[in-house]
This record gives structure tokens, C-alpha cells and sequence, in this order.
């Protein structure tokens, strides 16, 4: 059996029709050691890329981006690359045996979802949806949140950029970090794949 970072993935849930042949979309996911400047278009161990080019989905639709062996519960399997031994799309992180997806820590890793192909991003661009989780930012936060990763603005974050977390964005990132801890022990003790994240964004 393949080890556990090939079964990693995020549902999304798609809130309006979309056609990926005409409007592609990119979804970044961080592992962060020490966060840059690029934010999310760091590359290498700390950002990692999907590109969705093909296919459609339409409102309501549940779909997922992962590891080449995710076993979803439901929906449609939207962008699939295998993240132990193949690079991101459009360049964008490395292969890594050990996972592209963060586990948070003390060091907040995140996901986001773009509008775009992953070269159209820039260090400044604004995700459609994103969220971070851990146990605190750590060094996710680049020159006090000034620079690095943006964020959009939504039920989450009221800042474009990761400045702090409130008291209450501190408690969801508890929520999320308990969510993961629960996926990785029925991995240990089942070997049965559940969904890591859910963003409602594209």
C-alpha cells in the first residue's frame, strides 16, 4: 500500500458553473519551514501546485484535488498528480515523499484557490478562498504579516495579508488541527482516507 501522502486531498464545493477549458483555476497548498515573500508562489518544500484545466462542474457540484491515490467519499476527482515523484503544475513546488500538504504546527500551513493558471499569480494576487491552520502562524508570517501570503477577504480573514489571527480565526485553527489529528490516527489505525479540508470557493 502506497504511504499516506498520495491520499491526500481538499474538497471544494463549486458555487456557480463553471467551464475549466475556458477559466482554469489553481489550488496552492503550503507546507511551510519559513514562509517568503513569494507567499504562495514560493515553490519548492513550501508551495505546491495544482492546475485545473479540464472539465466543468456547476453549482453544488463537490469536487477534489489531491494525490494520485485519494479515495474521496464523493464527487469528482478534478486534478489528480501523484506528489510523491511529480513536480507542482506550472512548476510551482517539488515532489516530496513525505507530502506536499502541511500539517500545521506551530508554523500555520495552509490552501488557496485561484482564478487562473498557477503562472498568472503573483506574490500580491489575491486568492479567490483560502485558509491557514495550525496551532499559530509561526514563520507562515513574513516581516509581521506585512508581505507573503494574501488572503482574501471572507468569513475567515478581514485582512489581505496574514497579519494575526483573532480569537476567533485561533479557535477554528484549533477545530481544523483537531480535524487532521483525527484523519491521521484512523489512518494509522483504519488505513481509511478521509478529506483533510473543505473550501467552498470556486
Amino acid at each position: 500500500m502506497e504511504q499516506i501522502p498520495c491520499k491526500e486531498y481538499v474538497e471544494l464545493i463549486a458555487t456557480k458553473n463553471i467551464n475549466f477549458s475556458l477559466t482554469p483555476y489553481s489550488i496552492v497548498v503550503s507546507n511551510n519551514g519559513v514562509a517568503t515573500t513569494a507567499g504562495w508562489i514560493a515553490g519548492g518544500g513550501l508551495t505546491y501546485g495544482f492546475e485545473v484545466t479540464t472539465g466543468s462542474v456547476s453549482t453544488g457540484d463537490v469536487v477534489y484535488v489531491g494525490g494520485s491515490c485519494m479515495t474521496p467519499p464523493v464527487g469528482s476527482q478534478i486534478r489528480v498528480l501523484n506528489v510523491k515523484y511529480v513536480n507542482g503544475d506550472g512548476g510551482l513546488g517539488n515532489a516530496a515523499a513525505s507530502g506536499v500538504f502541511g500539517n500545521g504546527g506551530t508554523n500555520a500551513d495552509g490552501v488557496a484557490v485561484f482564478s487562473g493558471l498557477i503562472s498568472s499569480i503573483a506574490n500580491t494576487t489575491v486568492p479567490k478562498d483560502a485558509l491557514f491552520f495550525g496551532l499559530g502562524i509561526g514563520t507562515a508570517s513574513v516581516n509581521a504579516g506585512i508581505d507573503g501570503y494574501q488572503l482574501p477577504v471572507n468569513d475567515l480573514y478581514t485582512e489581505e495579508s496574514l497579519i494575526a489571527l483573532h480569537s476567533l480565526q485561533l479557535t477554528r485553527a484549533l477545530m481544523l488541527l483537531l480535524q487532521l489529528l483525527v484523519y491521521l490516527i484512523q489512518q494509522l489505525i483504519y488505513g481509511q482516507p478521509q478529506e483533510l479540508f473543505k473550501l467552498y470557493s470556486i
